[in-house]
């Protein structure tokens, strides 16, 4: 009676966990809520985390990261004002990413993943609303995803997500969410070329309920290669169809002027990656945790912006090189804080997602909502700011991790 008494509210604790992990509240500079219950429940939690290999490499590679990271800082000081406030709130976004993929990985032990969604939804809610928050763009996509997709999970209809998805790719065409729209497409594709191609493989591990198991072989990154040519195929439909004005006048405008001016949606439409490579130029090494832009710096930035002709006015001065580094990409944010360790963390990032996603798609067993977040958070590592989209990485992460030793029996001629 006892143990059945401790696990049950052991399992209490980790749904709660990962809502506050959601809620992410700062106390101060670097020190959160999911902080706190991180150290303090780590001998409770890492029994289940330990059985994630990946995870515990993402860890340790974060912790790698972090100590480069302030050793660079100290070398760029040099030249360079650092400082500490800065790379304290780095730190503590890292320090909460990480708490996310272990409690979401703890839940896991005894929760599906589409209930981890909902749960992590529901806090990401509360705190839009806390905090006033009322854009969909900004605010109210991702919660909303994840609860719609979080109950979804409660059916036993594997297409409803599927359709889900569009409604939502709809709602996101109407509010100028451009990648949004691409990527649910995405993912009510994938969610679809899984139930028509699944010939029922069956699965070992019962302790993982969030359907994520090993496949055998080089089966697992078949998957893979159809991702890229999907995601190919949905970025060139999207592209005519922005540029054609059949998602709207105004999605019209701008995506017609930014291929006008840089040849792609994408080089117009993500700048940064040409400030990003000046300054690599500058500093290969990157910079350091807390590093505050010089004049230098704030020159490469605008010679990159010229070079593809988009005018940053403002732009780069005010968010890119305001007192601090904001390159709007996972992997340049990792590599100007954390120099050649944060690309090796971002590099191992971008593998696990891949790896995660393409061994669950070639067992036909992923959940849309880990199909949508993964693709999201691969899209973030390119081109979202670390800043706001570190904790949704590491919930597609941890949503997504394979357990050590799963394994499947794959029917004869399965994929």
């Amino acid at each position: 009676m006892g143990q059945e008494r401790w696990t049950r509210w052991t399992a209490v604790l980790a749904q709660v966990s990962v809502v506050v992990a959601a809620f992410d509240h700062e106390f101060a500079r670097g020190i959160s809520l999911p902080l706190v219950l991180f150290v303090v429940l780590a001998p409770v939690w890492w029994p289940a985390v330990r059985r994630y290999e990946l995870a515990v490499w993402i860890v340790a590679l974060s912790g790698a990261a972090m100590a480069w990271g302030a050793g660079l800082a100290v070398l760029t000081s040099a030249d360079r004002a650092v400082d500490v406030g800065n790379a304290l709130t780095f730190t503590g976004v890292l320090v909460a990413g990480i708490a996310t993929i272990v409690f979401v990985l703890w839940a896991r032990t005894f929760v599906p993943v589409t209930r981890i969604a909902l749960l992590y939804g529901l806090g990401m809610l509360a705190k839009t609303i806390a905090f006033g928050g009322s854009t969909w763009k900004f605010d109210l996509s991702v919660p909303v995803t994840l609860i719609t997709l979080g109950i979804a999970g409660r059916f036993a209809s594997r297409l409803l997500p599927a359709a889900l998805m569009l409604v939502l790719g709809g709602i996101g065409a109407m509010k100028d969410s451009r990648s949004y729209v691409a990527l649910c497409v995405l993912a009510a594709l994938l969610t679809v070329w899984q139930i028509v191609t699944d010939r029922g493989e069956a699965t070992e591990d019962g302790s993982d309920q969030g359907g994520a198991a090993s496949a055998a072989g080089p089966r697992r990154w078949s998957p893979a290669l159809l991702l890229a040519a999907v995601g190919i195929v949905v970025y060139l439909v999207m592209s005519a169809m922005l540029t054609s004005g059949l998602l709207g006048a105004e999605l019209q405008q701008r995506s017609v002027e930014q291929v006008q001016s840089s040849g792609s949606l994408i080089a117009g439409g993500r700048p940064e990656w040409s400030a990003t490579r000046e300054l690599v130029r500058l500093r290969p090494g990157g910079y350091g945790l807390g590093v505050v832009p010089a004049w230098a710096d704030l020159q490469a930035g605008r010679a990159g912006f010229a070079a593809i002709h988009v005018d940053g006015s403002g732009y780069v001065e005010n968010y890119m090189f305001g007192g601090a580094f904001e390159l709007h990409s996972g992997m340049s944010d990792l590599w100007v804080n954390c120099g050649l360790a944060g690309v090796a963390l971002g590099a191992f990032v971008i593998y696990c997602l891949i790896r995660n996603l393409s061994t669950m798609l070639a067992l036909r067993r992923a959940d849309t909502v880990v199909i949508f977040f993964t693709t999201v958070a691969l899209w973030s590592m390119l081109f979202g700011p670390i800043f706001t989209d570190w904790q949704m990485i590491c919930l597609a992460l941890a949503m997504s991790m394979v357990p050590m030793g799963a394994v499947v029996r794959g029917r004869r001629g399965s994929t």
